[in-house]
């Protein structure tokens, strides 16, 4: 029977830390090959998503616009984006299970299309902002993710769940379903039938996030485009989203709704700045 306890974790740990210290054993052997469809079966999908990601540039039409602006990659992106996001949804969390909000809403699942969201990007190695991107785009990256999660080795057991956090991104785009294929209108299908808050969160998550990379081209860079036009296409959304989604508007006060129509006013009346 295993042993689970406290102490023989510490005890395995601290064999392991000694035998480190001890330093490597001689090398007599060649190193044998992993064994097969096991987890480092999907070596090819980490190496991919760890050196492509990084050459994948996102908020490429900023970058364009304004040359002095920091290039962000993909991967720049998907791990700052995924800390503020991450306490959005552990907030909400928190707040609809202290004001038993009964409204059902998969928190993992939630966490989990944040970090995934992208990831058909670098499979596709190319960004596109938010502003050019259409429903041919957003069924063209599902139907790249799907074949790379099994050619990736991901275990058949878990593809479905990574196929519904993909898709959540678009469940709120009930128009568009007919432009995916049989298995992707299946499933937003459901996810929009049984998931609409969750998939709500995710887009208010999505619209607030935004406003981070445009308040640092001001701040530091002093361009003030990119928080023009965001604060031009978000604001309205976060508005709604701020009056529909349980407490969100402890997330999009109305302070900070003030403050980003007033951004989007001086942008339109200052569209070259």
């Amino acid at each position: 029977m295993n042993d689970y306890s406290a102490a023989r974790i510490l005890a395995a740990t601290q064999e392991l830390d000694a035998a480190a210290l001890a330093g490597p054993a001689p090398m007599t052997r060649q190193i044998p090959q992993e064994p097969k469809m096991t987890i480092f079966a999907q070596q090819n999908a980490w190496t991919l998503l760890d050196q492509t990601g990084s050459l994948v540039l996102h908020w490429k039409g900023h970058r364009e616009k304004n040359p002095n602006v920091r290039q962000v990659s993909v991967t720049d992106h998907m791990i700052s984006s995924s800390f503020i996001v991450t306490q959005v949804i552990l907030q909400l969390r928190t707040l609809f299970q202290a004001n038993k909000v009964t409204h059902y809403v998969d928190w993992f699942r939630l966490m989990m299309a944040w970090q995934i969201h992208d990831l058909a990007e670098i499979i596709l190695k190319g960004d596109v902002d938010y502003a050019r991107k259409n429903v041919e785009r957003d069924a063209v990256e599902f139907t790249a993710f799907v074949p790379w999660l099994r050619k990736a080795c991901i275990h058949e057991t878990v593809i479905e769940q990574f196929e519904e956090a993909f898709l959540l991104q678009f469940a709120l785009k009930q128009e568009h379903f007919s432009s995916f294929n049989a298995r992707g209108r299946q499933i937003l299908s459901r996810l929009n039938e049984e998931s609409i808050l969750e998939a709500t969160i995710f887009s208010a998550a999505e619209a607030l996030e935004c406003f981070f990379y445009a308040l640092e081209c001001l701040r530091i860079h002093h361009v003030k485009g990119p928080l023009y036009q965001v604060a031009k296409d978000q604001q309205p959304r976060l508005e709604v989203f701020s009056k529909t989604i349980p407490h969100f508007d402890t997330v999009w006060t109305p302070k900070l709704n003030d403050w980003a129509k007033e951004v989007a006013a001086i942008g339109v009346a200052q569209p070259q700045t």
